[in-house]
């Protein structure tokens, strides 16, 4: 499951749920203005905006929010889940 990490009035957080919304990506939202073990997780993660997006532990998002398509994403996830996923060139 993703990992979505966000802020109260954020845009970009609304944008990026709407999308994993339409893509059929279950997630669940960790907002950090409500948390301080959240907030403290995501400065010692080296972040400095959200949305972040993760799964298994592992940052799918890797950049702007904006940018990312749902074949990416599924990409990303496929190699959080399995690492040593074989890219099929020999």
């Amino acid at each position: 499951m993703l990992t979505i990490y966000t802020k109260d009035k954020c845009f970009y957080c609304k944008n990026l749920k709407k999308n994993l919304d339409k893509w059929g990506m279950d997630y669940q939202e960790v907002n950090i203005s409500n948390s301080d073990t959240a907030m403290k997780w995501f400065h010692n993660s080296g972040h400095k905006t959200v949305p972040q997006l993760y799964c298994n532990n592992i940052d799918v998002q890797r950049g702007e929010s904006t940018g990312l398509t749902k074949e990416v994403l599924i990409d990303r996830i496929e190699r959080a889940i399995w690492p040593n996923l074989d890219s099929g060139i020999e």
